[in-house]
């Protein structure tokens, strides 16, 4: 059951498209690509009108750079739209384009792919039935097969055909750790759904006890501007790379900052200790790629979504959206990765029973980013989700790469 979420009301509705993405990595759940969901929620989706504006979208108004940094991009193209493009606006290694292959792919299509293959594009079938489907599309290499309720004693027998018959598989629709390794054991090469966003109960913290008491002492409500620099001040690597970022290009000053209080001045307290929460999340351990990255733009688009909406605090939105992928950071259920923490009572309520309002916005954007692209309460209530998530992506990739310079840094 989904709860509605009381967004605000706009004077008209939007009439473009939207686009999220899911990760797609390898056999150490490391990222490799992204698939970029792309849609329209006021057109049919079998329509000529949505396959052309959804694509047309994802090669023009979304910054692939920003959307899918470092990584191909996976974009599923219509059949019908192939046949109206002669070249696409983005290079081949940006982007595999996904065909769906249930029904019989029409002679000028499989043109089209040869084409475009001769070009240098990569192409994926999409949960093709079978490997004889695709004897008419030799230029497709790759098959992506949805795993969802396949129970792991069946992934064997899905896969084994399509690696028989020479087919790089990957493994879409991943709901649990189980089906996860049954598709390693299969030889899928690469795995995408939300089982990475789950604790890997048998494995380690990825965040170490050290760095959940900072951060429990970085959300304390009553945190002052004096002992949030005497935190900071009693870690050495805390305090060297708040002076590292303060220092760097993000910042306009006239002369070189020294002290922490100076640099908790210049910042500003509330990024200040915001800057330092992720700072104790991404020291150390060993996290799969990319998590902490998510979880940053869970909490920013949540945040910029509470903010202006009456009786909710954006403040604490960010916290919800941020420590909602928790367990897969401590590899530890919710219930023992929030003990200590004290949280107030209506993050933990959001996090730990799905209670509103918190608790129903975070779901909310969970089924955005699933690409459920439904209007939901409101007559505007996707647009702000979707604007609010792409200046998110916007906002977490220079706090990103500043992240992982210190990390190199401090290595």
């Amino acid at each position: 059951m989904r709860i509605k979420v009381p967004f605000a009301r706009e004077s008209s509705p939007s009439t473009g498209v939207v686009s999220v993405r899911q990760a797609v990595c390898d056999a150490s759940r490391a990222v490799i690509g992204y698939e970029v969901l792309t849609g329209d929620p006021d057109a049919p989706p079998a329509s000529a009108r949505f396959c052309a504006r959804a694509l047309l979208e994802a090669f023009t108004d979304v910054d692939l750079d920003l959307v899918a940094p470092h990584h191909p991009a996976y974009l599923t193209v219509a059949p019908a739209l192939l046949l109206r493009l002669d070249m696409l606006p983005i290079s081949p290694d940006r982007v595999v384009l996904q065909v769906e292959t249930a029904a019989t792919v029409h002679e000028e299509v499989v043109a089209a792919v040869s084409r475009l293959a001769g070009y240098g594009y990569s192409f994926a079938a999409v949960d093709p039935p079978s490997p004889a489907s695709l004897s008419h599309l030799p230029e497709i290499g790759i098959v992506r097969l949805d795993m969802a309720d396949t129970y792991p004693i069946a992934v064997g027998g899905r896969v084994r055909p399509f690696l028989a018959a020479g087919f790089e598989v990957h493994a879409v629709g991943v709901e649990s750790f189980q089906v996860f390794e049954a598709c390693v054991d299969a030889g899928c090469a690469a795995f995408q759904g939300p089982f990475r966003a789950l604790p890997a109960l048998d494995q380690a913290p990825a965040v170490e006890l050290g760095a959940m008491a900072t951060a429990g002492e970085l959300l304390a409500p009553d945190l002052n501007s004096e002992r949030l620099e005497a935190l900071i001040a009693r870690d050495l690597e805390l305090s060297y790379r708040l002076l590292r970022y303060a220092n760097s290009a993000f910042f306009k000053r006239r002369r070189e900052i020294g002290t922490v209080r100076e640099a908790i001045t210049l910042i500003g307290e509330r990024m200040t200790r915001r800057w330092a929460l992720v700072v104790a999340l991404a020291g150390g351990g060993t996290r799969p790629d990319e998590l902490l990255t998510d979880a940053l733009v869970r909490a920013r688009t949540m945040e910029l979504v509470a903010t202006g909406l009456p009786g909710l605090s954006a403040d604490h939105a960010f916290t919800v959206g941020l420590f909602s992928m928790l367990p897969s950071l401590v590899n530890r259920p919710m219930e023992y990765a929030l003990s200590g923490l004290g949280l107030p009572a209506d993050i933990q309520d959001a996090l730990l029973d799905g209670r509103p309002p918190y608790g129903a916005l975070l779901d909310r954007l969970i089924c955005h980013l699933d690409g459920a692209f439904v209007r939901g309460e409101g007559a505007a209530s996707f647009d702000r989700i979707d604007e609010a998530y792409r200046a998110a992506l916007a906002w977490v990739e220079p706090l990103r790469k500043e992240v992982e310079r210190g990390a190199a840094a401090a290595a």
